[in-house]
């Protein structure tokens, strides 16, 4: 793939010193399907990467040099160079260590020169539109966006004979996530303790990272459009998880082909089970919802000030549902944590096992029995 460099003047601005603004290719926030597709393919066919052999490359200033062509490096680089540089010895640096040091471009030079010379091994170098983003290993497995989801429309296509589409995508420089929604099983009527109508939909939420953040991971995900809340559902009902590593990107990508189709035939079935257990949740009224949000709390052995942000959530959305003092506020809080996606994706599974785990299904609904 062809690298864009970028214009003279702005490269020997990383010499003199000024920190890398990347945020061109930075695209924080929910991208629309088009939006999404346009920038994944845009972004593969504006990478460049590299095997470096020992004695080959150099730093200059806050640029890593390849041959005649200098790279400006992005602060996320630092994550991975971090990593190739525990050489042992006593010696090492840390990612945090590095990008300080990017505030003194000579001393950056300095110390990421001492420890490249101490590698024996080849590296990778990643670029995208002409940016330094990455050092993996030699044995990292390159899968970019495009090519991933390229491989899970390809097997969607065959499972449900439709062309999918996405929602709710999220790309930062460091990751990626979409959802990709099921057919069938995408805009799904139900009617809450009120009788007024909601719609949910289940598909699967895909991510990656093209810089060594984030193996492959798919796994089902269950949506309440109504306020958008995720509830992530992990391996209790099947997920895909393939690191990259040791393996031709062509070897990886047949991997998960087989673990998607594993994953849709074996669990389908389960997926109308939590589908159930969601409209129970939302039908069933209560009173004296803070008991049971307290309740809740020590079946998940919550802390109280969390327990506390739930029952403020619960007051303020007015759902005096099961769902509304349990559940929904949970998701509420994972989907609102702005800025930290692992956070958010770790309360969204806590969310979602309670619906598709058949213990944590069955704890929950006897909280009313």
């Amino acid at each position: 793939m062809t690298g864009m460099l970028l214009p003279e003047n702005n490269r020997l601005a990383f010499r003199g010193g000024q920190l890398p603004n990347v945020g061109a290719f930075a695209r924080f926030g929910k991208l629309e399907h088009q939006d999404f597709i346009a920038e994944i393919e845009r972004q593969n066919q504006n990478r460049q990467d590299f095997l470096i052999e020992p004695g080959e490359g150099r730093f200059e200033g806050l640029c890593f040099k390849v041959g005649s062509r200098e790279f400006p490096l992005d602060p996320v680089a630092m994550t991975t160079l971090a990593e190739r540089f525990k050489v042992g010895k006593g010696h090492t640096v840390t990612r945090r260590g590095l990008v300080e040091l990017m505030h003194n471009p000579s001393l950056f030079e300095e110390v990421t020169n001492y420890f490249f010379r101490q590698l024996d091994k080849p590296i990778q170098f990643r670029t995208l539109y002409g940016v330094g983003t990455a050092f993996p290993s030699q044995h990292y497995t390159i899968v970019n966006h495009a090519d991933l989801m390229g491989t899970v429309f390809e097997i969607l296509q065959e499972v449900f004979g439709v062309t999918p589409t996405t929602k709710f995508n999220y790309m930062d420089k460091s990751i990626c996530y979409s959802f990709v929604p099921l057919v069938g099983l995408d805009d799904i009527l139900i009617r809450n303790f009120k009788g007024y109508e909601d719609r949910i939909g289940i598909g699967i939420e895909v991510r990656n990272s093209e810089i060594l953040e984030h193996a492959v991971t798919i796994r089902f995900k269950m949506i309440r459009y109504i306020c958008e809340n995720g509830h992530i559902f992990a391996d209790e009902i099947g997920s895909v998880y393939q690191r990259h590593i040791s393996l031709t990107t062509q070897e990886l990508l047949g991997n998960v082909k087989l673990k998607l189709i594993t994953m849709f035939q074996e669990n389908l079935d389960e997926l109308y089970e939590t589908l159930e257990t969601m409209k129970r949740t939302l039908e069933i009224r209560i009173s004296n919802g803070e008991a049971y949000t307290k309740e809740f709390g020590r079946m998940l052995d919550l802390d109280n000030r969390t327990v506390e942000k739930l029952i403020e959530i619960a007051h303020i959305e007015e759902d005096n549902s099961l769902y509304g003092w349990t559940v929904g506020p949970l998701s509420y809080l994972a989907s609102n944590r702005i800025g930290n996606r692992f956070a958010q994706a770790n309360s969204e599974e806590k969310a979602g096992l309670l619906l598709s785990s058949p213990d944590l299904r069955e704890r929950l609904l006897s909280l009313v029995d």
